[in-house]
């Protein structure tokens, strides 16, 4: 049986920024609009999480910063439904969060 689902897709480079409120408030327009019920999958791709210097290089999964924003975007789509984190990860200063709803 065929089941329609609805996707969420954005892009961000955040310039080495932490998320803080203004930034929070960003995403949960953006991801979670008012009067939308939340998508079934969400998927946020943010760019200069870090500074891109020669240490940068070195991070192979995840930084204090990936941690920091994975937190904040989790936070941010709870209010919307029971989601399963499926791909939280950092590449240099790329960060790929995939978050899908439980029940799928």
């Amino acid at each position: 049986q065929k089941q329609s689902i609805t996707v969420r897709i954005c892009s961000w480079n955040v310039g080495t920024l932490q998320p803080g409120e203004e930034r929070v408030n960003q995403l949960r327009r953006w991801l979670t609009p008012e009067g939308e019920d939340g998508a079934d999958i969400i998927a946020v791709g943010l760019q200069e999480i870090v500074k891109l210097t020669g240490n940068a290089l070195f991070v192979h999964e995840s930084s204090v910063e990936s941690k920091v924003w994975e937190d904040r975007l989790s936070q941010v789509i709870a209010g919307r439904g029971d989601y399963s984190v499926v791909v939280s990860r950092q590449y240099v200063g790329v960060y790929h969060f995939v978050a899908v709803r439980k029940e799928l």
